[in-house]
């Protein structure tokens, strides 16, 4: 499969999440100076969707084998990749975990509908909503360890041309790709730092990155 026909594919699994769910996707719980906000809103569409590109994201095939190239991986093009990862992480599993939410809002009205929107509690909201959130977030960093553990690359590294490699060549452990995107999360939340040391870093490494251990590797795609 090519760079190309994977974004393709991305624009049409988003495409379905927007027309057939709307504008929200997912569980929502606000609450500021007393008010309170419940939404969720999925789709049987986006459902079936998210059925498929589960097992999609691990197991497509790359088109060719690249050649590792010699630049190094600009800071522009892994903020890019974030942004890919982050939004199609979220539109896979989106739907599937707005089920419960829908289901207890279900037998609370004995009507089904996909989406909802409530201005007023209930004692299942914040356990509805924090079990999404937790289930989300795991989710996440599955789908950004798994690919590296098997010597892959997640879906937004293969649009954009680069992998994380181990210095030595050596095989990338599920234990170690789980601590290297949490840290890299961590490095993530202090972004005016340490974008602006991995901007003038030689190789544009951030601070989760190591000359001798895992580190982005460009690959370039013969035509």
């Amino acid at each position: 499969m090519s760079r190309l026909t994977m974004f393709l594919i991305l624009s049409g699994v988003i495409a379905i999440s927007v027309i057939f769910t709307g504008e929200f996707t997912g569980v929502s719980m606000q609450q500021h100076n007393g008010e309170h906000l419940m939404q969720a809103g999925s789709s049987f569409p986006a459902i079936l969707t998210s059925a498929v590109m589960i097992p999609f994201a691990f197991l497509y095939k790359t088109k060719g084998k690249p050649k590792i190239g010699s630049r190094p991986v600009m800071l522009w093009i892994r903020s890019l990749t974030f942004f890919i990862d982050f939004v199609t992480a979220l539109v896979i599993i989106g739907p599937i975990l707005t089920l419960p939410a829908l289901l207890v809002e279900w037998q609370n009205t004995e009507s089904f509908s996909w989406s909802f929107i409530r201005n007023w509690p209930r004692e299942s909201d914040f356990i509805v909503a924090m079990s999404g959130a937790l289930l989300g977030m795991i989710w996440m960093l599955f789908y950004l360890s798994f690919p590296l553990a098997q010597g892959k690359q997640t879906i937004g590294q293969y649009v954009m041309g680069y992998r994380i490699s181990d210095f030595n060549g050596q095989r990338i452990t599920f234990k170690r790709a789980v601590l290297r995107n949490m840290l890299g999360f961590l490095v993530l939340c202090m972004w005016p730092i340490t974008l602006l040391m991995a901007y003038y870093h030689p190789k544009k490494h951030m601070l989760h990155d190591n000359d001798d251990g895992l580190r982005p590797e460009r690959l370039v795609y013969e035509k």
